[in-house]
């Protein structure tokens, strides 16, 4: 898995939620079976995500992508970046060596 692909995760969550709206509102037959298949496509993506991200052993890894890729952020707030990572995460650690620690975990594996 890449950065890349883990930094996705927050769009294919907010197409996910359009789509589902859009099929309770009702849509014609031939949408319809479009929007499933693309629900279903998007459902995939993200579970295969989160099941990478919860099989990381490393806590200081698997938060920081946890942060910086996953979680939900609010109405106007900014997406994090390794700095507010660094920060939040604590213990001293720069938004430069939570970067590489990252880097090369995700290299690794």
């Amino acid at each position: 898995m890449t950065l890349n692909e883990l930094k996705r995760y927050r769009s294919y969550c907010s197409e996910l939620r359009e789509i589902k709206h859009e099929l309770n509102g009702g849509v014609s037959e031939e949408s319809s079976i479009w929007l499933l298949y693309r629900k279903n496509e998007l459902e995939c993506r993200t579970k295969t995500i989160e099941r990478f991200v919860e099989s990381i052993p490393d806590y200081k890894v698997y938060r920081a992508i946890k942060m910086y890729c996953i979680e939900s952020i609010g109405e106007g707030e900014k997406v994090p970046d390794w700095e507010d990572v660094a920060f939040r995460i604590g213990d001293g650690c720069t938004e430069g060596a939570i970067k590489q620690r990252v880097s090369r975990y995700l290299k690794k594996n």
